[in-house]
């Protein structure tokens, strides 16, 4: 089965938003479970640069690429806020899992974030761009 979700991070700014995505706010609960496989990949104009912290299964970590970026984790739960590093292009935030096909937004202009988080077949999805 694939189920194909898109969504994009091109909102418009908004001052005093809250993109805080935590595992305690998110609704996702850390349950014993199988481990997902999930590949997070990045299109867009070769060498657009990104940079933010990725979250697995509660676990925080520094992430940093350039498109095209291609990466495969084992989690439960999948949490990432990622910010764009240059001016010119676009990039686009893909999550391929054991559920499906899922777009996690585009960003398009410099310093626009976009947070996203993926849990046993869902996806949430907060920007400011």
């Amino acid at each position: 089965m694939l189920l194909l979700c898109l969504t994009s991070c091109t909102t418009t700014r908004y001052a005093n938003v809250d993109l805080r995505l935590p595992m305690e706010t998110s609704g996702y609960i850390l349950q014993e479970g199988p481990l997902e496989n999930i590949t997070l990949r990045t299109l867009g104009e070769p060498g657009q640069g990104f940079e933010g912290t990725l979250i697995l299964d509660g676990v925080s970590q520094p992430i940093s690429g350039l498109t095209p970026f291609e990466r495969s984790y084992s989690a439960r739960i999948f949490i990432m806020d990622a910010a764009k590093q240059d001016q010119f292009g676009t990039i686009q935030f893909e999550l391929t899992t054991d559920s499906g096909l899922y777009s996690a937004g585009t960003l398009k202009s410099k310093g626009g974030r976009c947070r996203f988080g993926y849990h046993r077949g869902q996806i949430e999805v907060r920007a400011i761009n």
